[in-house]
């Protein structure tokens, strides 16, 4: 894929991020491709998360026919940061901690399970899951996370 036609691509994420029509074009775009879509983090701008301001985001939506992926993202939470409690309905979380420590805080206010977050920790949180992630280090804390839609068992 030629460079010109990623950073197109990467433009139009950007929009997405307050234009869900335009991410519905975009996903559109993205099931014709024939290619392998790489995703080129490093290039990106970090940006404000549109629903959870207390972390910036690289952020890249992914529309595969057939495939559950949602989006891909790096998350980036500053020291003594927390991302606020809150639940994907829809889709599951895979996330991966790239660099610093601190808690995952899973479920409904007052039946809470804290457990630690360390770096190279790797967590799979189902969908409608309350969680909050807090960063208790004094470093930036950065991870990876993919979101992939619910997928019913299959029951032979």
């Amino acid at each position: 894929m030629p460079d010109e036609e990623i950073n197109s691509h990467f433009d139009k994420i950007v929009e997405w991020r307050y234009d869900f029509d335009k991410y519905k074009q975009f996903s559109t775009e993205i099931n014709k491709m024939e290619q392998i879509l790489l995703q080129h983090f490093s290039a990106m701008e970090w940006l404000p998360h549109p629903t959870l301001p207390a972390i910036a985001t690289r952020f890249s939506p992914i529309t595969l026919v057939g495939h559950p992926a949602v989006d891909t993202l790096i998350a980036r939470l500053e020291p003594g940061g927390v991302i606020p409690r809150h639940t994907h309905p829809e889709t599951c979380e895979i996330a991966y901690v790239l660099s610093a420590f601190g808690l995952l805080v899973e479920g409904e206010e007052g039946a809470e399970t804290v457990r630690p977050l360390t770096e190279g920790c790797a967590l799979f949180i189902p969908a409608g899951v309350p969680h909050r992630i807090e960063n208790t280090s004094s470093q930036m804390m950065h991870i990876f996370a993919v979101h992939t839609r619910k997928v019913e068992a299959n029951h032979a």
